[in-house]
């Protein structure tokens, strides 16, 4: 049976407007939110920019009704569990740089990256195998980071709150939180530029499922 996982976003909040208290008095945030993905047997995806809001002001709230869906994966139940997935957010505040390129160029680094350390993987062990999730979370996201950072210090005027990523593990293949098929609302923090934001998300399993086992081990990685 395969099913489908989702992580859902429900609400962007801006908690302090970027630019300090001298710029925030000049204009509104324009956010957008980009990022890549990488599923339980190693894929990776990129997800284009969309724009939240146009105008946050301090305090201010954008709100899904229903949630929006920031990406889909597939969670086959035919080998290798436990599995892991992992999602890189990238929120960035539009002035007048092209955001897209330099989401290009990140998720080609993060993609060469991580088909490098799942070839080494695979050809040290191959009775074995397992996704090196440690690493990527540990040393590739960073490294991706800090490659985002300087290609927009070199090149791009729009500003970008440094790197954030979430990731579940899903230990078997009926499982879901205590007998639901949604998680908790959790919560991501985006800080820089002299501006806070919250990012509100949930994950959701669709299909079909008989038992449940514990909740999952999540980590919540700064990158920054």
């Amino acid at each position: 049976m395969t099913r489908q996982l989702k992580l859902r976003i429900h609400s962007v909040k801006c908690v302090d407007e970027t630019g300090g208290k001298y710029f925030e008095k000049l204009g509104n945030d324009e956010i957008y939110l980009s990022g890549f993905t990488i599923d339980g047997e190693g894929k990776t995806t990129k997800i284009p920019a969309f724009n939240i809001y146009s105008n946050f002001d301090d305090g201010e709230v954008k709100k899904y009704d229903p949630p929006h869906t920031f990406t889909t994966f597939t969670v086959s139940d035919t080998k290798n569990w436990p599995k892991d997935f992992g999602v890189c957010f990238l929120l960035f505040e539009r002035d007048s740089g092209d955001m897209n390129e330099a989401l290009d160029m990140a998720y080609q680094k993060f993609k060469e990256e991580v088909n490098s350390k799942m070839a080494s993987a695979k050809g040290s062990d191959k009775n074995s195998f397992a996704i090196p999730w440690e690493i990527i979370f540990s040393t590739i996201i960073p490294m991706v980071a800090r490659y985002l950072q300087s290609i927009i210090a070199s090149a791009i005027s729009d500003d970008p709150f440094p790197l954030e990523s979430v990731s579940l593990n899903i230990p078997g293949e009926n499982f879901n939180w205590g007998g639901s098929n949604t998680s908790p609302i959790d919560k991501v923090e985006f800080r820089g530029n002299d501006g806070v934001y919250y990012l509100f998300y949930d994950w959701e399993l669709i299909g079909k499922n008989e038992g449940w086992f514990d909740l999952p081990k999540e980590r919540d990685h700064r990158t920054s």
